[in-house]
Parts: C-alpha cells; structure tokens; sequence
C-alpha cells in the first residue's frame, strides 16, 4: 500500500494531501480486507467498497471516518488502475465510495453481511 500515496501526488497533483496521509492510508489498507481471502485483496466492486464505508463510518470516530471515507474514491480508482478492472465495473464503484448506499450489503439484523454473493 505503500504506492498508494505516490499514485495520489501524481493523478491528483492539484489537491492538497492530509498531513496524516500515511496513517489514513495504513488504517484504509487495513479496513479493506475484511475476512475476505487474501487473494481478492487488490480486487474492487461496489458491493465491496459500500461494505468497507460502511464498515469505516461504523468503526471511526466521525472526523477520521470522514477523512478515510475522502480517500475512498481514489483509493478504489487505484485498484482499479492496478489491476485492470474493466472501466464499468470500476465506474459502479464510486457513488458507493462517495457513500451511497448498496442494496446487498445489509444481513437480516441490519448489520453488513460480509459473506453475501452478488453478481456484478
């Protein structure tokens, strides 16, 4: 994850970075794999992304969830770049990054549901 940060300053030259961008991407990083093999770790969907904002806004306290959620975007475009994640897919994940919400992500008590399958 270390790349993340450089990929950051060079795609999005004309905005300012969190001084704590290092930590907000170390926490970021950590947040992503959520009890997913680790194999999947560099992949993305929009199921997967919502899991994760929802998962930051829950665990957070608000200002640093807010600060990882303004990543989130960006972080997801990166894997996407990386790894070659076809343009449609890549482009239904970001109203989820942006925060909307995902039909597929809430189990029956209102919590995520982490294992759920969905096609996308």
């Amino acid at each position: 994850m270390a790349l993340f940060p450089a990929w950051l300053r060079e795609h999005r030259p004309d905005r300012s970075q969190p001084a704590d961008l290092d930590e907000l991407v170390t926490e970021l990083a950590d947040s992503w794999q959520i009890g997913g093999p680790a194999d999947l770790y560099h992949t993305c969907s929009p199921h997967r992304v919502a899991l994760v904002a929802a998962h930051v806004c829950g665990y957070y306290q608000d200002d640093f969830a807010a600060d990882l959620i303004a990543l989130l975007p960006d972080w997801t475009a990166w894997l996407a770049d990386n790894n070659a994640t076809r343009a449609p897919l890549a482009d239904r994940c970001d109203p989820h990054a942006h925060g909307a919400p995902h039909k597929g992500v809430s189990a029956d008590d209102g919590g995520p549901d982490y294992l759920a399958r969905i096609a996308e």
